[in-house]
């Protein structure tokens, strides 16, 4: 009776902790792939998985069964443990990384004037861009003032953050000059973006020689927001079109979760 009932919570335990270690298998992003860490744990669950298969099976090949020794109900039992601990970690994991709503429920929208010196606080004066900046350029720069309006979507928390870039595609680089009555701003764990997402392969440091990187440039937005008002200067930008630029949207957790980009 013993036996029976260690085996079928064994196998009740296997069960589950294959499905947490296959769903952690399968959600695991690009970024992810070299976190020596996460691959250790995942590395044990599996080896706990199959210590408790082999178990298990080599129990069930006995007709009708055989008594359990006291070492071998404390294996099965310590590798059970293990693997559903392992698989509730990576669920837990799942949890934390999990968007807390999508792109698409911000209905996000920009709009893009381009200005110049002579005309830009008139073009500030119409964006009611109220503590903004003077923009100020030098000759063949190109100058714009825009607003991003954002819808708020019931899940949205002050605690989260958006940064939101402006790509120049035609260079693929980023508007480094992007800015609001905030300034400007950069995280670290942003980093990442370029390997997660290839498409903003422009927003990879750009590498000044001698160890020295030039991060790239943000507005950032609390999540709570639904609207901002910035600015941008493009060195040497003259003749450039909104056809050229592309502004990305990243939702940054309290803890550094990048949730997704768009």
């Amino acid at each position: 009776m013993r036996a029976n009932s260690v085996a079928t919570i064994t196998a009740v335990g296997t069960a589950v902790a294959i499905a947490f270690e296959f769903r952690a298998a399968a959600s695991v992003r690009p970024a992810d792939a070299n976190d020596g860490g996460l691959g250790f744990i995942w590395l044990i669950g599996v080896i706990a998985i199959l210590v408790m298969i082999t178990r298990v099976a080599r129990w069930s090949m006995h007709p009708g069964g055989r008594r359990l020794h006291r070492p071998e109900v404390q294996l099965l039992a310590a590798t059970t443990a293990l693997a559903v601990a392992t698989a509730g970690y990576f669920g837990w994991q799942w949890w934390h990384n999990h968007p807390p709503y999508q792109p698409s429920a911000v209905q996000a929208a920009a709009t893009i004037r381009f200005t110049d010196q002579e005309h830009a606080d008139q073009d500030l004066s119409a964006y009611h861009a109220v503590g903004l900046q003077k923009v100020i350029g030098n000759a063949g720069d190109q100058m714009l003032i825009g607003r991003l309006t954002l819808r708020r979507p019931a899940a949205a928390s002050a605690e989260d953050t958006y940064y939101v870039v402006l790509i120049d595609r035609g260079r693929n680089c980023d508007v480094n000059g992007i800015f609001t009555v905030d300034g400007n701003g950069w995280d670290g764990r942003l980093d990442v973006l370029p390997d997660r997402y290839p498409w903003l392969f422009a927003l990879r440091p750009e590498d000044q020689g001698d160890g020295f990187e030039i991060s790239p440039s943000a507005i950032v937005v609390a999540a709570d927001q639904t609207s901002a008002t910035f600015a941008a200067v493009i060195p040497d930008g003259a003749g450039i079109t909104t056809n050229d630029l592309l502004m990305a949207i990243i939702l940054m957790g309290p803890d550094g979760q990048i949730y997704w980009a768009t």
